[in-house]
């Protein structure tokens, strides 16, 4: 993960690799969303107080998104960020659009008005096949793209490509539909954590009137009165079947409908008959009856059936689509489902992309068991029949959604451990650093006391007109001399009555008690030794295989070895010599007998 902080001026000028939690959220002609949580250390502070832009690299691509910073907060231990895609922000504030009007225009035509003057580029990949009618009075950038998606019904996508330390390119990408069809295949279990799935009946419709744009009245004489007639609508177009149309629609009809669906789904009469579920769509710029029932019925054909929505999140899935990619999800308990549909919504974990959260819309759902009847021929299938079916997936429907609630929330446990555990290491490690800190500050102050350094003359008077100083300090500060004693290259030598160094280098220590400490050359006069201390002594007078040795220890006494690694006692001595000169047995005797031997 590696998160770019911009200034405003949009140079990069930090680079953050580490982060307690890092998702964007991405949905089809939304602008994207950042949320970012990062540890409270004092250069996150700095930096991001500083930033006004995050930039994350594609993983696909060379390519970048950029994210304005909208509502940083600083908490006890953490920095939470929120930030909005840069585009929105950039088409709000970068001028507006006067006047501007489009009749009967193809897309390509429209698209450089919206960007013109701004910082922006656009790629067009939208054929010229449709002439539409569009105006731009007094609005926003922003507010035209909106205009032109819904006009158009295109697809948007911002990009931005980093040179150096600078953004060099703002890129805005106009597809009829983005995405592409992907052999992916996430199946519950293998390459899925959990598989929500939801059938939503809020909007079904079954028939749909359609109303485009108001027509000008004109006087007498064909000017315009300023005022509007009611809106067109397609009551006297006609579409037949048999002339390649998808349904039939009579001549003085206001409606379209799909029969199919409406014996599935439509309301019931006193009389038992299905009747359409009717709905009501505005296209305020459509002026062309003919196109107006067109996109009526496109519309129409999306919302003829439940809404299906399979929520997922990956694991094991490589690359991860793109949004906007057809992939097909596969469930089985408890019932076998198979969903091919486009990727509609992405949750990006950018720490860990296993975590990452895939929303699939369907228009097209098959059961193992008990599957779904597909649209009847007969459309005058029985009341009693339908209804059954219908009862039936409802109650499949509901049994299978609280199944997979049960998996939503052992994965939100798995995923609330896993955000404790990422917590506690952070915070272990600020400890870890804390007391490291710590520790060198105590050591410091321990060699480097405040106290003060009073001035002495021969005489032993403080010398007048001197007031006292807190230390004597060497230019490069290897030497200093306080009231804790001489602290030379970090090592304390005196103060407070004791002797504080690494290394001590002599020839003579006298009048001193040594315990527990190794030993080593030198001469020590006056010296009483406890504990398990060793004086070791090996004699070079005699040869390599001859050589002697004694010890005297705390624990046992004197013992010694006459020659090689033969260990003897003091007990069972039979002979001695001492400074190089062997003692007789008469001496050897008597000073056993003084040591009670």
């Amino acid at each position: 993960m590696r998160l770019l902080l911009f200034d405003n001026h949009e140079q990069c000028f930090a680079v953050v690799t580490r982060a307690i939690s890092a998702t964007i959220s991405q949905e089809i002609n939304i602008f994207d969303e950042l949320s970012v949580e990062v540890p409270k250390t004092a250069i996150n502070v700095k930096n991001f107080e500083r930033a006004m832009y995050i930039g994350v690299p594609i993983k696909q691509d060379d390519r970048y998104q950029l994210f304005k910073m909208e509502k940083p907060e600083t908490g006890d231990s953490s920095i939470t960020v929120t930030a909005i895609e840069a585009a929105s922000d950039d088409l709000s504030v970068q001028g507006y659009i006067d006047d501007r009007r489009f009749v009967d225009k193809a897309i390509s035509a429209v698209i450089p008005t919206i960007f013109e003057g701004s910082t922006w580029e656009f790629k067009n990949y939208v054929p010229d096949d449709d002439l539409e009618n569009i105006n731009f009075y007094k609005i926003s950038r922003k507010e035209a793209i909106s205009k032109l998606i819904s006009t158009y019904g295109v697809e948007v996508q911002f990009f931005y490509k980093v040179e150096g330390n600078r953004i060099t390119q703002k890129l805005c990408e106009i597809h009829k539909q983005i995405g592409s069809e992907r052999s992916i295949r996430i199946v519950e279990g293998k390459n899925a954590t959990s598989i929500k799935y939801t059938v939503d009946q809020t909007e079904l419709y079954t028939a749909a009137i359609g109303r485009g744009a108001g027509i000008a009245i004109t006087d007498d004489s064909g000017d315009a009165t300023g005022g509007y007639s009611r809106k067109i609508e397609f009551d006297d177009v006609v579409w037949s079947k048999r002339a390649g149309n998808p349904v039939d629609k009579p001549a003085g009809q206001n409606y379209v409908e799909i029969p199919e669906a409406t014996q599935k789904y439509g309301w019931l009469d006193k009389a038992g008959k299905r009747q359409p579920r009717l709905a009501i769509f505005d296209f305020d710029n459509e002026q062309d009856k003919a196109k107006l029932l067109q996109k009526t019925y496109d519309k129409l054909q999306k919302l003829a059936g439940p809404q299906v929505l399979v929520e997922t999140t990956v694991a094991k899935l490589g690359k991860l689509p793109m949004l906007g990619d057809g992939v097909t999800v596969v469930a089985y308990h408890p019932h076998k489902f198979v969903v091919h549909s486009r990727v509609i919504k992405r949750k990006i974990d950018l720490i860990d992309e296993a975590y990452s959260n895939l929303e699939i819309g369907t228009s097209n759902i098959e059961r193992q068991a008990e599957r779904e009847q597909a649209i009847q021929t007969d459309i005058h299938t029985s009341k009693a029949e339908t209804d059954k079916n219908f009862s039936e997936l409802n109650q499949k429907t509901d049994d299978f959604y609280k199944n997979l609630e049960t998996k939503i929330d052992e994965s939100a446990d798995e995923q609330t451990r896993r955000a404790q555990e990422a917590i506690k290491r952070i915070e272990d490690e600020v400890k870890e650093k804390v007391e490291s800190t710590r520790s060198e500050i105590d050591q410091y102050i321990k060699q480097n006391s405040n106290g003060p350094i009073e001035l002495i003359d021969t005489n032993g008077n403080f010398i007048q007109g001197v007031g006292k100083i807190k230390e004597i300090r060497s230019e490069d500060g290897n030497f200093v001399i306080n009231s804790s004693g001489f602290n030379w290259a970090g090592r304390l030598i005196g103060g407070k009555g004791k002797l504080y160094a690494d290394d001590i280098v002599g020839r003579e220590i006298t009048g001193y008690k040594i315990t527990g400490a190794h030993i080593t050359g030198g001469t020590i006069t006056g010296v009483s030794i406890t504990g398990s201390s060793y004086v070791n002594s090996v004699s070079t007078k005699y040869p390599d295989d001859q050589k002697r040795w004694v010890v005297i220890s705390g624990d046992y006494g004197f013992t010694y070895s006459a020659a090689g690694d033969r260990p003897g006692s003091w007990i069972t001595l039979d002979a001695l010599s001492i400074g190089g000169v062997d003692l007789t047995s008469e001496q050897l005797k008597k000073i056993k007998e003084k040591c009670g031997v």
